[in-house]
């Protein structure tokens, strides 16, 4: 449970929280919160406690009746994380803090469409709310480090694995669906220097007429980069670091001065024109309009014949898998993993079958094992157009968890259960050593038992 609200604080609470300061109205005399717990020298509201209920209640979780003692217990044990953090001299870094609070406002930019929208909801520029948001992503980092340091080192051991197995009643066994083991080799087209050419064209008159004042850089980047995720921000990718993006993007970002705006650079993704937002130390704040070259017919089709002489030596058993994608495929991203397209819940191998786009799902569903499909049209993550091949490397039909082909499961809840018991009683026995005061007694459920004196 704890896990959960965690997740929930990280990703929600904080911004209803701030948007609770700025929709709260006061009538004299009247008392719109109030204290209703105290651990150590930090306090838990009735808001927290409603704030989170009803993010729950809206994700569609049901309430047995004790929901709320469960959110009451998880925030005493969050606070009382902060309390130990303070005596141990936990805290965590102005850079992680930085890149966290970034990550989360870029991330809520995206579900709101817009810095303008996220900007009327919350009533206060940008800028004022990374001011009002910062301490409270401050605070969740140090609860989510001590709680990493009281369960983070806990191991298991095989023995260990098989006892919490045998404890599970066989008709509690879960039942999991088909699943797929795919790796794939992908190749882009070819450009020739006409190409880049034409598209570095096209990127220095619009850098020159934005330079000019001609043209907006925002919208321009909305309506014209081909770099879709950061274009609906007006090509904003908030703070990066040294080393967190590719080295010629990055020379020019920490060289460019503030508010100034690039000549076009080139990188593996086609000519960029980047603006300098702001700098400190060694991370920088920039936004990027992107246009890639333009690929022709011509290019197509030589991508697909490469592809095939690839299929024809997997089929004639000339090359391993494994050699063949590291030689080349051009995806870094999966040639890093043996070729593997990855479960993105889990980060293994194994992906249930309902999870696959539909028309890799419909490429394979007849293959065998060790079998290739033909060549077809694939889109990069960052938006770049190529084609690939998939190879199926395993098929495991429906079944009952077993030890055999679900030990990493298995032995992933035996872990989780184990470091959970291992947090209890940690919580249980530093629960003594702050003071813990829940002034509402209507919280009176089992759970809550451990925090009274």
């Amino acid at each position: 449970m704890f896990a959960r609200l965690i997740v929930l604080f990280l990703f929600l609470g904080t911004f209803w929280s701030i948007a609770q300061e700025n929709n709260v109205s006061e009538s004299k005399g009247v008392v719109l919160d109030e204290i209703i717990a105290i651990v150590g020298d930090n306090i838990i509201l009735r808001s927290d406690i409603e704030r989170e209920y009803n993010e729950i209640i809206m994700s569609g979780e049901k309430d047995d009746g004790s929901l709320k003692c469960e959110l009451l217990g998880g925030l005493l044990a969050s606070k009382l994380l902060l309390s130990r953090a303070r005596i141990d001299s936990v805290t965590v870094t102005d850079d992680r803090v930085e890149r966290e609070l970034n990550k989360r406002v870029n991330m809520f930019i995206e579900r709101l469409g817009s810095k303008e929208k996220l900007e009327e909801l919350y009533g206060k520029p940008l800028s004022q709310f990374k001011v009002d948001m910062r301490s409270q992503i401050k605070e969740l980092l140090i609860v989510q480090t001590m709680q990493n340091k009281v369960t983070g080192n806990v191991q298991i051991t095989p023995k260990e694995v098989k006892e919490f197995y045998a404890k599970i009643p066989k008709d509690s066994l879960p039942v999991y669906e088909e699943e797929l083991e795919i790796r794939q080799i992908v190749v882009f087209p070819t450009m020739s220097k006409n190409q880049v050419n034409a598209a570095y064209q096209v990127a220095k008159k619009l850098r020159d007429a934005i330079a000019k004042g001609e043209l907006d850089f925002e919208k321009v980047a909305r309506d014209t980069s081909d770099d879709t995720g950061s274009a609906t921000n007006g090509g904003d990718i908030g703070w990066t670091k040294r080393g967190e993006l590719v080295p010629e993007y990055e020379a020019v970002a920490f060289t460019t001065p503030v508010g100034k705006i690039s000549e076009p650079v080139e990188t593996m993704y086609g000519w960029h024109i980047i603006q300098v937002l702001e700098q400190k130390g060694e991370q920088v704040h920039t936004r990027h309009i992107l246009i890639k070259p333009r690929t022709t017919s011509n290019d197509d089709g030589q991508a697909v014949m490469r592809l095939d002489s690839i299929r024809k030596l997997l089929m004639d058993k000339k090359i391993s898998v494994l050699k063949a994608v590291k030689e080349f495929s051009e995806d870094k991203q999966t040639v890093e993993t043996g070729g593997f397209i990855i479960n993105p819940q889990t980060g293994r191998n194994r992906i249930p079958a309902k999870m696959l786009e539909s028309e890799v799902y419909f490429k394979i569903q007849d293959l065998k094992q060790g079998e290739v499909t033909t060549p077809f049209p694939y889109t990069h993550y960052d938006g770049k157009k190529g084609y690939r091949i998939l190879i199926l490397e395993k098929r495991l039909p429906s079944h009952i968890a077993n030890l055999n082909d679900d030990y990493e499961r298995i032995q992933n809840a035996a872990l989780s259960e184990k470091r959970n018991r291992i947090y209890q009683e940690w919580i249980k026995e530093n629960s003594k050593k702050v003071y813990v005061e829940i002034r509402d007694k209507s919280f009176n459920c089992e759970e809550l038992e451990i925090w009274k004196k």
